[in-house]
């Protein structure tokens, strides 16, 4: 056969089949078909969602949903706790009147500056309040058994206790000790101002005042914030005791 034939026969020969086929399995196949697949169920679900939207929507039933949806999610929005069945509080006790406060401040001054037995105590008006400041040593001295209202003290608190007796407001007594004092915890401070309140309170209760009188101690106090004095009035102002004197009788209508 000569060179010619050989490269005819060669070139005629059959293409070989992939290893698959002639290994006797199946053939590879495509994956097109999906992508149809998909485009069809897309459109099916378009169709079918134009088609619920173009139904009509029984009123009455859809407002019984919402009406049901609206009180489930009220119900888990707020929770409502449940109230005691009796309401129990302090109610705020409305006292009587008294005097007005702007009259006592005038007639107290009056007093103040004519009497001597009142020399030496300061007037001031507080908010709702009216407070006659007694230095210490216009009232008390100290003596083997501690401090005691001296004779002058009580004639101070003996005109005092006749005016406010007349007044007839509600008044408060509270001791002040200069301090701290060395030698004397907060305690003891405490203790000796509360003290210096008890005495004015029994003094005056004996000239005949008879309204209940409540007592504080305030402990040690710094006076370096009062204005308007000297520096004497001043330390004077931190060692005392306070008549407060309060716009209401104290009595309940």
């Amino acid at each position: 056969m000569s060179a010619q034939e050989n490269q005819l026969l060669q070139g005629t020969r059959p293409r070989e089949l992939p290893q698959a086929s002639r290994a006797g399995g199946p053939a590879a196949t495509s994956q097109a078909w999906m992508v149809t697949f998909t485009d069809l169920v897309a459109l099916m679900l378009t169709f079918f969602v134009l088609m619920f939207s173009m139904s009509r929507i029984d009123q009455v039933q859809w407002q019984n949903l919402a009406d049901s949806l609206s009180r489930s999610l009220d119900q888990v929005a707020e929770p409502r706790e449940p109230k005691p069945a009796k309401q129990l509080d302090i109610h705020r006790i409305a006292h009587r009147p008294g005097n007005n406060l702007d009259y006592l401040t005038a007639v107290l001054g009056n007093h103040l500056s004519e009497q001597e037995a009142l020399a030496g105590a300061f007037l001031a008006r507080r908010g709702g309040q009216v407070v006659i400041a007694l230095p210490a040593h216009l009232v008390f001295e100290t003596l083997d058994e501690g401090e005691v209202v001296h004779g002058q003290g009580r004639r101070l608190l003996f005109v005092l206790g006749g005016l406010l007796g007349k007044m007839g407001n509600r008044v408060e007594v509270a001791g002040h000790i200069k301090g701290p004092q060395s030698g004397h915890s907060k305690r003891s401070t405490w203790q000796a101002s509360l003290r210096r309140g008890e005495l004015v309170s029994q003094y005056l209760a004996a000239t005949g005042f008879n309204q209940a009188i409540l007592v504080r101690g305030q402990g040690h106090f710094h006076a370096d914030h009062i204005t308007g004095v000297t520096n004497q009035q001043r330390e004077h102002l931190a060692d005392r005791v306070d008549i407060i004197i309060y716009g209401d009788s104290g009595e309940v209508p």
